[in-house]
């Protein structure tokens, strides 16, 4: 099987963590893996990627505009293409979203991975992104993965793809 791993960037934090332990154990199982960077920090790899698996950066246009990420999606659909996966998962948003509109008519499972709590106290209120992210643009994934039980209690009558 052919997967895509695709998140910001490979330089420290916990999610790019799971992401090279999910890059080594599928290579491991005889998974053809690649993961595609969001920012060009190929060089910055600070976790332990097997060298059977290739690291595809998106390269840097502008500073943040409709033009950039026009850019960046089309830079996206041109390696997946290339690559030819038989499912992608995303790390974290924006890339979820961009992986979306990249695969647009290409028919390939896309599953999101949520690594921040929907579990949270009252005092600490959701901005209007992170809603549109995670009860609106996930609804448009295979599946989604949230860290704990409580998260998907709280989540799985808005959402019927949280495993």
């Amino acid at each position: 099987m052919k997967i895509v791993l695709f998140l910001h960037g490979l330089t420290g934090g916990g999610a790019e963590h799971v992401t090279a332990l999910w890059a080594s154990g599928f290579s491991k199982r005889g998974h053809e893996v690649t993961i595609i960077v969001r920012n060009n920090y190929e060089c910055d790899v600070c976790y332990s990627i097997p060298s059977d698996v290739q690291i595809k950066a998106l390269k840097k246009k502008g500073n943040y505009s409709i033009s950039r990420i026009v850019y960046r999606i089309l830079q996206i659909r041109h390696i997946i293409k290339e690559v030819k996966p038989d499912a992608i998962i995303t790390v974290m948003h924006p890339c979820g979203l961009y992986a979306y509109l990249a695969t647009i008519g290409l028919k390939i499972p896309i599953f999101n991975t949520e690594h921040n709590a929907f579990e949270r106290p009252g005092e600490a209120k959701w901005t209007r992104f992170e809603i549109f992210n995670k009860f609106y643009v996930n609804k448009l994934f295979k599946g989604v993965t949230v860290l704990t039980q409580a998260d998907k209690d709280l989540i799985e009558n808005r959402l019927n793809n949280v495993t």
